[in-house]
C-alpha cells in the first residue's frame, strides 16, 4: 500500500520474516554501515531480509540489486543486467527475486539468486 507525504513516498508491506525475540532482548549499542551512498547510489528504495537474514536492497538510480549474507559487509551478488529503476522487491524461500520496475510499464521480473547477470 503506497502513501505520500509532502517530501517522499512510502509502502507498507508485509514482512515474512518474524523472528522471535526473548524477553530480555537487548540491541547492540553501536551499529554496523555496510551499505553507503558510494555503494548504493542517491536512491536506494527497497530492502528485503529472509529467514537466512540475507539482505537484499534495491537502488533505483544505479539500477541494481545488492545482496548480502548475514555478516558480510562485502555483497556477495551484484543484479544489474536489465534492471531499470528498482523500487521493490520480494524474495521467495527458493531464492527468487520479484522485482517491481518503476519505468511504467506494469511489469514484475523474476530473477533467481544463481544466475548469471
Amino acid at each position: 500500500m503506497k502513501s505520500q507525504n509532502e517530501d517522499y513516498d512510502y509502502y507498507r508491506a508485509l514482512s515474512y520474516n518474524l523472528p522471535k525475540f526473548c524477553s530480555n532482548a537487548s540491541w547492540y549499542p553501536n551499529a554496523t554501515t555496510f551499505a553507503n551512498l558510494s555503494m548504493m547510489g542517491s536512491q536506494p528504495r527497497d530492502i528485503f531480509i529472509n529467514t537466512n537474514n540475507t539482505i537484499y536492497v534495491t537502488s533505483q538510480a544505479a539500477n541494481k540489486i545488492l545482496v548480502w549474507s548475514e555478516g558480510n559487509t562485502i555483497p556477495i551478488k551484484n543484479i544489474s543486467g536489465n534492471i531499470s529503476s528498482p523500487i521493490g522487491l520480494f524474495v521467495t524461500t527458493a531464492g527468487e527475486i520479484y522485482v517491481d520496475s518503476d519505468n511504467s510499464i506494469g511489469r514484475i521480473d523474476k530473477w533467481t539468486l544463481n544466475s548469471t547477470v
